[in-house]
């Protein structure tokens, strides 16, 4: 399930897709969808259930994050020759960090907590001290 749509891309880019130009907006929904699969894979690997639905603060950070991660590849899709204007190599950075600081576990989607592996499967009680005259009823 993708966090944003073509027309999100055609917004940030200030661009329009049809269904004959370079990239068609069949190729723009491949990328987005392509985006969306992989951050899935990142979140589903740091415990997170896949796809985010809810709540709404963590589903806008992954609209933009898709966004942004999916802008760059269209944008170097539709335009071979010269420099990426500097809002789209912010874009990739801010696309890269996000991936990053998931998979390091340094940040988490806000509102939702992830249930990874090193979570405890059993709350653990302390158990008092024993000193060494302590005996059992036995």
């Amino acid at each position: 399930m993708a966090y944003c749509t073509v027309e999100d891309i055609q917004a940030l880019l200030q661009a329009k897709f049809s269904t004959e130009g370079t990239p068609s907006s069949s190729d723009v929904e491949e990328i987005i969808e392509d985006v969306a699969a992989e951050l899935d894979g990142l979140l589903q690997a740091a415990g997170y259930t896949v796809p985010v639905t809810s709540p709404a603060g963590a589903v806008r950070l992954l609209k933009k994050m898709n966004r942004f991660c999916a802008a760059v590849p269209v944008w170097h899709s539709s335009y071979v020759e010269g420099q990426a204007p500097v809002r789209v190599d912010s874009w990739a950075k801010q696309c890269e960090g996000f991936k990053k600081l998931i998979v390091e576990g340094k940040i988490q989607l806000p509102g939702v907590d992830p249930e990874g592996p090193n979570d405890p499967v059993f709350d653990l009680t302390a158990f008092p001290n024993r000193d060494g005259y302590w005996r059992s009823d036995d």
